[in-house]
């Protein structure tokens, strides 16, 4: 399968994927609960903004 497909059936590393050989069946879990934390908006924004401002110097040091 595809990196897509995966992404597209909601697949991710981890999952735990059963089958059953005598149905055929396969039957994938989410290996952990898929609850996103709470995340204050105003962190979000000051992450954007700061990468926004220090993107060139991020790239830099991404190559270090």
């Amino acid at each position: 399968m595809s990196p897509e497909t995966l992404e597209n059936l909601g697949i991710q590393v981890g999952d735990i994927v059963d089958t059953n050989s005598s149905t055929g069946v396969l039957t994938v879990k989410p290996a952990t609960p898929q609850v996103k934390p709470a995340v204050d908006p105003e962190i979000l924004q000051w992450g954007d903004e700061f990468i926004a401002k220090n993107r060139e110097l991020l790239k830099r040091l991404k190559d270090k």
